[in-house]
C-alpha cells in the first residue's frame, strides 16, 4: 500500500498531466475524461495501487466538496440577473425539464437506471455527479461509477456542438449587458477559516434538518435553499468559496472521488456500462438538438443561440474559456454572458433538483 505523500504525490501528477493534454486539446478532451482514462488503464496493467485516491485523504475533502459547493452555489443565484436574462432561464428550465423527462423513458425502455443516473449530471458538474454516485452506492453500488462517466463524457459532443453553432450564430450585441462589480473594502476578519466556516455551519444544519424532519428529497436540494437563503438575507457574501483560495483543493477532493469510485469498479463492470453510456450520449444529444430546435421556433430565439445555451452546461470550466479564445473575439462577451447565466441556473440549480427527483424514482 503506497504511503500517503506518495499517493498525494501520484494523483496531483496525474491531475496535472491530464489538464495539460486537456489544454493541449484546446478542450477537445477534459481534464476529468483524461484523468479517468489514465487511472483506468494503471488500474487495468497495476501500475497505479486501486487505493491510491483514498491513501492521499483528498476522499475526505471531495465529501466536504460537494457539501459546501452546493450551498455556495445557492449563495450565487442572483434573481435580478435571472429575471433579467429570462430567456436563457427559460430554455434551461425547458431543456433540464424534457431531457429528465427523455431519461426516465429511456431507463424503462433499457430496463436499467442508466437514464435516471444521467439527467443530473448531463447537464450539471462533478458535484451532480458525486451526489449522484454517491446516493446510487446506497442503493445499487455496481451502478455507481455510471454518473462519473457521463461527467468524463459529456463535453465530447457538446464541444463540437457549441463551436459550429457559435460560428454561426448572429448573436445581438445589443442585448449584452455589462455588470459592474461593486469594489467593497476588504474585511480583516474575513478570513478562509471565517467563509468556509458559515458554509459548514449550513452543511451541518443542513443534515441536522434532515434528522429531525422526514424529508423525501435529498440534502443536496435543501442546501441550495440554505445557500439561496445565507446570500440573500447577508448572512455570507455570494460567492464564497472564490474569496477563500480554496476551490481549487475542493476541486481535486471532487477528482479523487471520481477515481476512488473507479478503482472499487470491476473492469467487467465497467465494461458492461460502456454501450449504455454510449446510447445515453447519442441520444441524449440527438433529443437535446431536437428540443432546441422546438424551443427556438417557439420563443422565436436564433436556432444557433439556443443550443449553445442548451450544450453549454455540458462543457464548463475552464473548457469554455478555451472555446471561447478559439473563436472570434466578438463573440466573447455573448459567450461568457450565456455560461455566467447556465452555471448557476443549470450546472448549479436546476440538475441537483433533477438529480433527487431522478432518485427518487430510482430507489421506488
Amino acid at each position: 500500500m503506497w504511503s500517503f505523500e506518495f499517493s498525494l504525490m501520484i494523483f496531483l501528477i496525474i491531475v496535472f498531466v491530464s489538464n495539460a493534454f486537456s489544454v493541449l486539446s484546446r478542450g477537445r478532451v477534459s481534464l476529468q475524461l483524461m484523468l479517468g482514462s489514465i487511472c483506468i488503464l494503471g488500474f487495468v496493467f497495476n501500475v497505479l495501487d486501486p487505493s491510491f485516491a483514498a491513501n492521499s485523504k483528498l476522499v475526505e475533502v471531495g465529501f466536504i466538496a460537494f457539501n459546501v459547493l452546493i450551498i455556495h452555489s445557492g449563495t450565487m443565484i442572483d434573481f435580478k440577473l435571472l429575471k433579467r436574462e429570462r430567456k436563457i432561464v427559460l430554455v434551461s428550465f425547458l431543456s433540464m425539464t424534457g431531457i429528465s423527462l427523455f431519461m426516465v423513458m429511456l431507463s424503462k425502455l433499457m430496463n436499467a437506471p442508466f437514464g435516471l443516473l444521467s439527467a443530473g449530471p448531463l447537464l450539471g458538474g462533478g458535484a451532480t455527479a458525486a451526489i449522484t454516485s454517491v446516493i446510487t452506492l446506497g442503493i445499487n453500488p455496481r451502478f455507481a461509477m455510471f454518473p462519473w462517466l457521463i461527467f468524463m463524457t459529456q463535453s465530447l459532443l457538446a464541444v463540437p456542438i457549441v463551436k459550429w453553432a457559435a460560428r454561426r450564430s448572429s448573436f445581438d450585441i445589443n442585448e449584452v449587458v455589462h455588470i459592474k462589480e461593486e469594489k467593497k473594502q476588504v474585511n480583516p476578519f474575513k478570513i478562509p477559516a471565517y467563509y468556509l466556516g458559515v458554509l459548514m455551519v449550513g452543511a451541518v444544519l443542513n443534515q441536522y434538518v434532515h434528522m429531525m424532519i422526514d424529508i423525501p428529497l435529498h440534502t443536496s436540494v435543501t442546501a441550495l435553499l440554505i445557500g439561496i437563503v445565507l446570500g440573500h438575507t447577508g448572512l455570507l457574501e455570494r460567492a464564497p468559496l472564490r474569496k477563500t483560495d480554496s476551490f481549487g483543493l475542493l476541486m481535486l477532493g471532487l477528482m479523487s472521488l471520481l477515481v476512488h469510485t473507479l478503482s472499487q469498479t470491476p473492469i467487467d463492470g465497467l465494461l458492461k456500462m460502456l454501450l449504455p453510456l454510449v446510447i445515453v450520449l447519442i441520444t441524449s444529444t440527438v433529443f437535446l438538438i431536437l428540443i432546441g430546435l422546438l424551443i427556438s421556433k417557439f420563443l422565436k430565439i436564433d436556432i444557433y443561440r439556443c443550443l449553445i445555451i442548451v450544450f453549454s452546461s455540458m462543457i464548463g470550466y475552464p473548457m469554455w474559456i478555451g472555446i471561447v479564445k478559439s473563436l472570434d473575439s466578438k463573440l466573447e462577451d455573448e459567450m461568457m454572458r450565456i455560461m455566467s447565466v447556465t452555471s448557476v441556473v443549470l450546472v448549479n440549480g436546476l440538475s441537483i433538483i433533477a438529480t433527487s427527483l431522478m432518485m427518487l424514482i430510482f430507489k421506488s
